[in-house]
């Protein structure tokens, strides 16, 4: 009886140890054991530090695992020979699992590659590790390439990773470096250095160096006889006179009666326009009545020259004979019947 009883007990253990051991595998698996869609993509550049089990995220959220790595020709090269210059031989294919309950529905995997979506190469931090990174640019900078198989899963075409395109831009530099030919380009900076410095010796680079330096030293000694702390200290008592007067009492007074004295100057402005208006008419009447003596003038002066004619006449008639005075006036000349 007890050593059936220990049997039970340690039957009893290993089904509990079992049991354990197959919930810290599904802890650990995760999504692993959830049905998912199939991907797959192909990379020109290297996936160290990828791993099988690694994330698969887009914007950051994980929605999918990397469920298998290897190369293509490895993989749908059977039964041909490899072609070493192909494209398509020096591929690395990653198959991985997206969980539709973390993107929701979405369009057909055809659809969303023709609206951009591309994978690519990420790296957590500074750890080395990377994830595969899912993303939407735009499809005419990386079409899609030919494929001389039929994938397994459906086709994400990629774009480089971060990493590769900083080598490949860098290799393109050294590249453009190898073409230049440093040797020739040394000598000609070498011969541009002796010639800016044969004309920095002399010639008109160096008068003019000379004269540069000279004016420097003039306007240096200028600058000391002009006694700019003086100055400043001036230019402040100036200031500081002008702020008083312009604070000061008395100007705010003067521009007060200078308001009211023009306030008045614009009243008396005002009451003289009908003064001017009534000069302006008596001077038109006086030049009526002087243009009206002007015209009677004439006559009046030739009355007074006659009259003049025959006062003189008259005068000197009684000088000649003053009996005149005497004699009384001829009768009128009598006229005579017509026949």
């Amino acid at each position: 009886m007890e050593g059936r009883a220990a049997y039970v007990r340690v039957g009893l253990l290993l089904v509990m140890g079992a049991g354990v051991l197959i919930g810290m595998l599904i802890f650990l698996a995760g999504d692993r054991f959830q049905k998912g869609v199939l991907f797959e993509s192909y990379f020109s550049e290297s996936v160290e530090g990828l791993n099988i089990g690694a994330p698969v995220k887009y914007r950051g959220v994980n929605v999918g695992t990397v469920t298998d790595i290897g190369l293509t020709v490895g993989a749908y090269g059977h039964g041909a020979a490899v072609d070493m210059h192909s494209p398509a031989s020096r591929l690395v294919y990653v198959r991985y699992q997206i969980n539709p309950a973390r993107v929701g529905r979405q369009p057909q995997p055809e659809v969303s590659v023709r609206e951009g979506l591309r994978v690519r190469l990420a790296m957590q931090g500074i750890t080395g590790i990377n994830y595969l990174e899912l993303d939407f640019v735009d499809p005419a900078l990386y079409p899609p390439m030919p494929l001389p198989w039929t994938p397994v899963g459906a086709y994400v075409p990629t774009i480089p990773s971060m990493i590769a395109q900083v080598q490949d831009a860098a290799q393109r530099f050294l590249a453009g470096l190898d073409r230049v030919d440093v040797v020739a380009l040394a000598a000609a900076l070498q011969n541009v250095a002796e010639d800016l410095h044969r004309q920095m010796q002399g010639g008109d680079v160096g008068a003019g160096l000379a004269e540069a330096t000279a004016l420097v030293r003039d306007l240096r000694g200028q600058l000391r006889q002009a006694d700019l702390p003086g100055l400043a200290a001036d230019l402040q008592a100036t200031s500081r006179a002008v702020r008083d007067i312009a604070e000061s009492g008395d100007l705010h007074r003067l521009l007060g009666q200078s308001a009211t004295a023009a306030s008045r100057l614009a009243l008396d402005a005002e009451r003289l326009a009908p003064l001017i208006a009534a000069m302006t008419a008596t001077t038109r009447h006086a030049d009526a009545g002087l243009a009206d003596v002007q015209q009677a003038l004439p006559g009046i002066l030739r009355d007074i020259q006659e009259a003049a004619a025959n006062l003189r006449a008259t005068s000197e008639a009684l000088r000649e004979e003053p009996a005149l005075l005497l004699r009384p006036a001829a009768p009128p000349p009598r006229e005579e019947p017509r026949r």
